[in-house]
């Protein structure tokens, strides 16, 4: 079973003893079962493809499938178009509004699917000129391939010519076994003179050839069939005219062989070269203009003249020969191919993309409006695959078009749009571009909130603004675009906080108009209501809760609203103290994630579901959720999400002694030094801190809450949530201040409301006071967590209790608090406050018990998941999808649930679950 062209197999392959075996050695653990990545890499010229078809070759020949696919300059802004190669009609629905990683996941596991029949060999040949999202989907691919027998062989070639920052992820991986054939040596040389020119070269000339072409194959074999034509005979005595040839230049070798064919062959080969190759002979000859005898002749002649390959559809032999007829060609003559082949792919009905290719390499110019529609549909479907890039450069394209004067206007609000979702910096200059081409106000209103979003994105908030409250005096007195200017007043709240100068004056606006609205049930108002509330000061716990629920409930509806907003609304939940909300919340969250197939979206209930385990003390279960939520952002190109969780995930390591792996993980995202004034890294900040503090860097640690401390008064940020004033004036010599930081927390913990939160306060409270009254405050913060959810607080309350009493001399009190404390710590796995107690244990005459370390506690919270999955019957792969891991990571957990169990297999996991086989 293959798809693709098939590529040419290859006669001897001088000097490739060393890259023949290593390639043979992946094969052969391929038949094993053994994944792997091959790259071969190098110049121009120097044998990458005969390597691959070798590979291909040597596969098929064993019974593997071999899915080929060759990257084309041409196609570089075809979405997906290599995958596509590959995995032919797999594209997503539709309006399907794929998000990248979607669309990256659904085709891995296409991919995987191909294996049910045995192992598989995916070749891509120039992977240099892949379109960004198969080389995207190529390296997420290569690092999911663990439990699949698959072999991922690339070729790239290497040089400025051929830079390509989307393949930094392949080259990068670890796993990769690289190849890279060295040109030939002079003997080498020689023997592919004596097979090309029929006859033995004489040694000064064989040399000659060698220095020229630097050992090169394929530049040896150009200037072999270059002598041959003039009629040089390989003797000392023609040196000279080797070294008068200039082989380098292919385009001279190119034009000199093609101008002998005459013109038909002229214009077939010029007519493949547009097409990037891999069109039939039909097409070609219409491109060409002429008729398919003659084309049939042309083509023939050019195989004869080692251009084209013998095969069908019709490719030229290298892509240094392509390069040399284009170079051949003028500006004008590549246009009209180019053209000429959208024009008649169109009128064959091929699909959009294809026709914008050649569009795009033609240029504008020609004010064609069907050229026009093209280019937006082809925007549309790398849209809706979650490419949103490649969506900019065709609509950039459809506007130098031009489109007609009245689709204009449409294409810049498309083209903003596309930019938006991109992430493109330029996104509010093209709305407003699109805004200002727009007369119909309710467009001009939904544009202006387009703009004030791209600008907030972009940290641009002063601009929003201004935008936002231009468009708000534009609809304040149009009764039919109402809702328009209420959502657009909410927004203009919202990003009003971002900036120091118009904040305090936009919280009392929001206000002020949300009391005129009390009895308005429509979306606009709710949303001015919803940003009133938020906005004000003093919210207790219960206001944010009943406020959260209202948001998640509209969450979607606002034109603003994301999948990824849901974090802090969780976020919120959590301060509240709802941890059954969020619990519900994240089961919902994963269900949908599942449904669309979706990592992002999975990673974004995974990051709540981490954060309440953190809250809730299930540090294990915290951290597993956080790397995998990182592990999948990153792999679809969300860095910046990843790294928002990255002081949430310090939090974990602080208690749970990790401290090499947070410092690596801090460093590895570059969050290691001063970071960004921005909200989203004030966990960061605190994260940050509370490790410094664990590892003995105190000032360090200090700095950084003191920092967060500075921005939340910056930005009147006055919930007790984190505890950052309580940690900070623990680490504090100076107690006026540290009293101050406590007392401050207190009162405000005491406002917001929950037990939880005043707990920690009154924890710091009486490890500063000390004495009976802190005592009182210690036993009082125990008392005030005995029946809520958070593990890990209560144990540290319990904890420094049980060591004052300790201290006070009530030895056996103490040991009643220590040894529940102990457990507690156990439990949440919390090493570093386990340490500590048994020391406190010890202090008081006790001795610790040990931990379990097998049966059901010893499961983690990943291996758990995955054996309650395979309790109720799901198999290895369904298990992998369902969680968005790899087989390799299944596998991998099953034997660990075995072990730690005592079952034999899976039929054994229902009974040694019980209870728990059917958790979520």
């Amino acid at each position: 079973m293959s798809s693709g062209p098939p590529l040419a197999v290859p006669g001897p392959l001088l000097e490739r003893a060393d890259a023949l075996e290593h390639i043979d050695a992946l094969l052969r653990r391929l038949r094993d079962g053994v994944p792997g990545v091959l790259l071969v890499t190098g110049a121009a010229g120097i044998g990458k493809t005969a390597l691959l078809a070798h590979a291909a070759a040597r596969a098929a020949g064993e019974g593997v499938s071999v899915l080929h696919a060759r990257a084309s300059e041409l196609e570089h802004d075809l979405a997906f178009g290599v995958v596509a190669q590959l995995l032919p009609g797999q594209t997503a629905a539709p309006g399907a509004q794929d998000d990248l990683h979607a669309s990256l996941d659904r085709r891995f596991w296409q991919l995987a699917e191909r294996t049910a029949d045995g192992p598989v060999l995916v070749t891509v040949d120039d992977a240099q000129w892949a379109d960004e999202a198969s080389l995207r989907w190529l390296t997420y691919t290569a690092r999911r391939l663990a439990g699949l027998p698959v072999l991922l062989a690339a070729t790239i070639r290497t040089g400025e010519d051929a830079e390509h920052p989307a393949l930094d992820g392949l080259v990068a991986l670890e796993e990769a076994h690289t190849v890279a054939p060295r040109p030939l040596s002079a003997w080498a040389a020689a023997t592919l003179l004596e097979e090309a020119l029929g006859t033995s070269p004489a040694p000064a000339f064989a040399e000659a050839c060698w220095e020229q072409t630097g050992g090169n194959p394929f530049l040896l074999s150009v200037l072999a069939s270059d002598l041959v034509e003039a009629g040089v005979t390989p003797d000392a005595g023609n040196v000279a005219r080797v070294r008068a040839a200039a082989p380098e230049r292919v385009a001279a070798w190119v034009a000199r062989r093609v101008a002998r064919l005459g013109d038909d062959a002229r214009a077939v080969a010029q007519a493949a070269a547009a097409t990037g190759g891999g069109e039939d002979l039909p097409l070609v000859c219409a491109i060409a203009g002429i008729d398919e005898a003659r084309g049939a002749t042309a083509a023939a002649a050019l195989v004869a003249a080692g251009l084209l390959e013998d095969a069908a559809p019709m490719r030229l032999r290298h892509p240094l020969v392509r390069a040399a007829l284009e170079a051949s060609q003028t500006a004008p003559e590549r246009v009209v191919l180019h053209a000429r082949a959208a024009e008649l792919l169109a009128a064959r009905g091929a699909p959009s993309g294809r026709v914008a290719t050649h569009l795009v390499a033609a240029g504008g110019g020609r004010g064609d409006a069907a050229a026009v529609e093209h280019l937006r549909a082809a925007a549309r479907d790398a849209a809706d695959q979650g490419v949103p890039e490649q969506a900019v450069r065709l609509l950039e394209r459809a506007l130098a078009e031009p489109p007609p004067p009245h689709r204009r206007p449409e294409v810049l609000r498309e083209l903003g749009a596309a930019a938006l979702a991109a992430s493109d910096d330029r996104a509010g200059l093209l709305l407003r571009d699109a805004r200002r081409a727009t007369d119909d106000p309710a467009v001009r209103a939904q544009l202006a909130l387009q703009v004030a979003v791209a600008d907030y994105a972009a940290g641009r908030h002063a601009d929003g603004v201004a935008t936002a409250r231009e468009a708000v005096q534009e609809l304040r007195d149009r009764p039919e675009l109402r809702e328009q200017w209420l959502t657009l007043e909410a927004f203009l709240a919202l990003l009003s906080r971002y900036d120091l100068a118009t904040a305090d004056t936009a919280g009392a606006r929001i206000r002020e108009l949300a009391a005129t609205l009390e009895d308005d049930d429509g979306l606009g108002a709710r949303l001015v209501r919803l940003r009133a509330r938020a906005d004000a000061p003093g919210t207790s716990a219960d206001e944010v809760a009943a406020l959260s629920r209202e948001r998640l409930a509209l969450l979607g509806l606002e034109p603003w609203s994301a999948p990824v907003e849901a974090i802090g609304e969780g976020m919120m939940l959590l301060h509240a103290g709802r941890v059954d909300d969020v619990r519900r919340l994240t089961a919902d969250l994963l269900a949908e994630a599942r449904r669309r197939g979706s990592p992002s979206r999975h990673a974004v209930a995974l990051a709540i579901r981490g954060a309440a385990a953190l809250d809730t003390g299930d540090l294990d279960a915290a951290e597993a959720d956080f790397g995998q939520a990182m592990e999948l952002w990153t792999a679809g190109g969300s860095l910046h999400l990843a790294r928002s969780l990255v002081g949430l995930w310090l939090q974990t390591a602080s208690a749970t002694g990790r401290f090499a792996a947070a410092d690596a993980l801090a460093a590895e995202h570059g969050l290691v030094g001063a970071v960004p004034e921005h909200m989203i890294f004030n966990p960061l900040l605190h994260g940050r801190g509370v490790l410094r503090l664990a590892q003995g860097r105190t000032a360090e640690g200090i700095a950084d809450l003191e920092e967060l401390g500075r921005r939340h008064a910056r930005w009147s940020m006055t919930r007790p949530i984190p505890p950052w004033r309580s940690v900070l004036a623990l680490a504090l010599d100076d107690q006026g201040r540290a009293r101050a930081l406590v007392d401050e927390e207190l009162e405000l913990a005491r406002r917001w409301g929950t037990a939880r939160t005043i707990a920690q306060a009154q924890r710091a409270d009486g490890l500063l006071t000390g004495g009976e009254a802190g005592l009182r405050a210690l036993a009082s913060a125990a008392k005030l967590l005995e029946d809520g959810p958070w593990r890990l607080d209560r144990a540290r309350a319990r904890g420094d209790l049980g060591a004052a009493l300790r201290r006070a001399g009530e030895r056996r009190a103490a040991r009643e608090h220590l040894v529940v404390a102990l457990d507690e710590a156990h439990a949440c796995g919390a090493h570093v406050l386990a340490d500590r107690l048994e020391d406190e244990l010890r202090a008081s005459g006790a001795k610790p018990r040990r931990r379990s370390i097998s049966g059901l506690d010893a499961l983690t919270p990943s291996e758990l998941r995955v054996a309650r999955l395979a309790a109720g019957g799901a198999s290895n792969r369904e298990i992998a999808q369902t969680l968005f891991v790899t087989m390799a990571t299944v596998e991998t957990h099953l034997s660990r649930c075995y072990r730690k169990l005592d079952v034999t297999g899976r039929g054994g996991l229902a009974d040694a679950l019980g209870d728990d086989a059917d958790g979520a």
